[in-house]
């Protein structure tokens, strides 16, 4: 709370007494302190009310001395030591209530793979609020390794709710508006069928007015179904791409039940005797 308050001294509205109006950007050792702290102190001890809940060490790890050291280890020995706190620290943050407000952080950190596993544990981990498990699965995406879509697919059965339910006005400004929304399962079914080069809207998915189906690599809250019925469609009919994906035979194989080609023989010419 203190450094968030240096930073931003006339937070919700007033100076505190004793504070400075001067914003005071928070020192090397400083977020290393509270990433110390912080990985030593189980989550249900951390205190979070309702102005600081959301605050933790993710705010300040940007700030630009925790950068250089994070992407420039080996420029000092307290920055190889500030980057090697940090990673430890990313490794404590296993509780839904650290996980839900970090994703962002986490995706600013390509250059750091255990970034990667951060996200891969927003996703996975039961508790963690909808908005964060989309947004990180979107994240996830972007990375665009196979590693990243197994953790996306262990979502095809999540049917929590992502709280985006959005009515769309028909086109022709007639007929009466529609409302659809989006599960979990239904952002990860999006995201497998973007990678596969397939049309959201082949398999019943309604957009918002202006979203397209590219744009969900970038946002989660545009497009969803408008009944249970049409979402099991959808995900009934991607399984049965997905089967009939792994029964086409692959490139220069022969299709099932279909005889090889016989490869053509090279005949040898005769020998053709010289008269002596």
């Amino acid at each position: 709370m203190t450094l968030f308050l240096d930073q931003n001294p006339g937070a919700y509205g007033r100076i505190m007494p004793g504070r400075s109006a001067t914003p005071r950007q928070p020192t090397l050792a400083d977020v290393a302190v509270l990433l110390l702290a912080e990985g030593q102190i189980e989550s249900k001890y951390m205190p979070r009310n309702q102005f600081f809940g959301h605050i933790t060490a993710a705010q300040f790890v940007q700030t630009q001395a925790a950068l250089n050291a994070i992407n420039n280890p080996d420029a000092s020995a307290q920055a190889k030591a500030f980057r090697q706190l940090f990673i430890r620290w990313l490794d404590t943050r296993i509780a839904p209530d650290d996980l839900n407000n970090i994703y962002w952080m986490a995706n600013n950190f390509r250059n750091v793979k255990e970034a990667s596993n951060l996200l891969r544990r927003i996703v996975t981990t039961d508790g963690v609020q909808p908005y964060a498990k989309a947004q990180s699965m979107i994240y996830l995406y972007q990375r665009g390794t196979p590693e990243e879509l197994a953790i996306i697919r262990t979502q095809l059965k999540n049917d929590t709710g992502t709280n985006n339910r959005m009515q769309i006005a028909p086109a022709n400004g007639k007929d009466p508006a529609v409302f659809v929304e989006a599960q979990i399962r239904d952002i990860a079914l999006a995201l497998l069928l973007t990678h596969a080069k397939q049309d959201m809207k082949e398999y019943g998915y309604v957009l918002t007015n202006g979203f397209t189906p590219a744009m969900a690599a970038q946002n989660y809250y545009g497009y969803g179904f408008k009944t249970d019925d049409d979402r099991k469609a959808a995900h009934k009919k991607f399984e049965e791409f997905e089967a009939k994906q792994k029964a086409a035979p692959k490139k220069d194989e022969p299709k099932k039940d279909e005889p090889k080609k016989d490869e053509p023989k090279s005949e040898t010419p005769p020998v053709r005797q010289q008269k002596r």
